[in-house]
């Protein structure tokens, strides 16, 4: 093979294209007008080459910023909030400063590489686990470093540091089965992930072994008020179970407030409830409720360090890190058998 083929130029991809060089910087710069037709022969093209245009990443930057950006979904949920502060020491101790990038999506909404280039950051740490588009594709184009904490997209290929959502979702069954459960439910939010999926398949899988079947799964949403109307339809029409995980706190709050206050069940006696993220107000005299708290700062530190393993070139390889959760026990579980 010859050595034009194993390090494609931008000119290589503007001959294969058919575009002129300055075509292809602005397509992979973002900036200026491009026909979509042309941009995506430059993008095929790119494909079709493996292109990987790092010193032209290099240029952009200039030189090293020492900057790391941070993706996060939302800054208002409070463990979002920690997350962050722990990102910035876990940054700071390497040497690096942080810079928070909104990365709020919607459905109309893509969340583009020209946005994050615009920083000038060495590379890119990321909690949020729906990006819209091909981040992690334009990322890996420009050679740009992206590690995922905390929660992982299913479609991404890129190193993440990330909970033992799997081993969670088998203990918390565990915990109910020992406490006479018989009837399961986990009860999410409407967003898909493999932070998600891992949970529920583990909580799945001890249920299976214990019972002979998988337990039902609903799919409500995230926020507190919206999780509360799904909540109330699904207990008209089938009743309560016995056990129930929740993806979030915040879902474990709206399904014991429904239950509770608009249906009279008790908990625990007639309802054991486990929740995830173990917020402040899970120890509250209103909830006391037994939830997961994620080692944060470990998770931090982790995902640091992978990144920067990949911006210094230690590295190319994908790296997978799960840290186990700590189950705290309050009052929504019975006593064990």
């Amino acid at each position: 093979m010859s050595k034009k083929s194993k390090n494609p130029t931008s000119n290589d991809v503007a001959r294969l294209a058919g575009v002129s060089q300055a075509t292809v910087s602005r397509v992979l710069s973002g900036k200026g007008y491009t026909k979509e037709e042309t941009k995506q022969k430059v993008m095929d093209a790119i494909e079709q080459l493996n292109y990987r245009p790092n010193a032209y990443a290099r240029t952009l930057n200039n030189s090293r910023a020492n900057l790391i950006g941070i993706l996060l979904p939302s800054a208002n949920y409070p463990i979002y909030l920690e997350l962050l502060n722990h990102l910035v020491q876990a940054c700071k101790h390497k040497g690096y400063s942080a810079l928070l990038i909104p990365g709020e999506l919607n459905e109309e909404e893509n969340y583009s590489i020209t946005n994050l280039l615009q920083y000038k950051v060495d590379g890119i740490i990321t909690a949020s686990a729906h990006h819209k588009t091909n981040l992690y594709y334009e990322c890996n184009l420009l050679g740009l470093p992206v590690v995922q904490v905390m929660r992982v997209d299913v479609d991404s290929d890129c190193s993440y540091a990330a909970s033992d959502n799997f081993g969670a979702g088998e203990l918390a069954a565990s915990e109910m089965l020992k406490r006479n459960g018989q009837d399961f439910l986990y009860i999410t939010g409407h967003l898909p992930s493999k932070t998600n999926d891992d949970r529920f398949n583990g909580f799945a899988t001890e249920v299976e072994n214990e019972l002979g079947h998988r337990p039902e799964s609903l799919v409500t949403h995230f926020d507190y008020e919206a999780c509360k109307s799904l909540i109330r339809k699904r207990v008209k029409q089938k009743g309560v179970p016995d056990s129930v995980l929740c993806a979030t706190d915040v879902i474990a709050y709206a399904f014991m407030d429904v239950v509770r206050f608009e249906f009279g069940y008790r908990v625990p006696e007639d309802i054991q409830v486990i929740g995830y993220d173990d917020l402040e107000q899970s120890s509250w005299s209103g909830y006391k409720l037994t939830s997961f708290r994620q080692n944060i700062k470990r998770l931090s530190n982790e995902a640091v360090a992978l990144l920067e393993q990949q911006i210094n070139g230690q590295t190319d390889r994908v790296f997978n890190i799960n840290v186990s959760a700590k189950l705290i026990e309050r009052e929504t579980l019975r006593e064990a058998t």
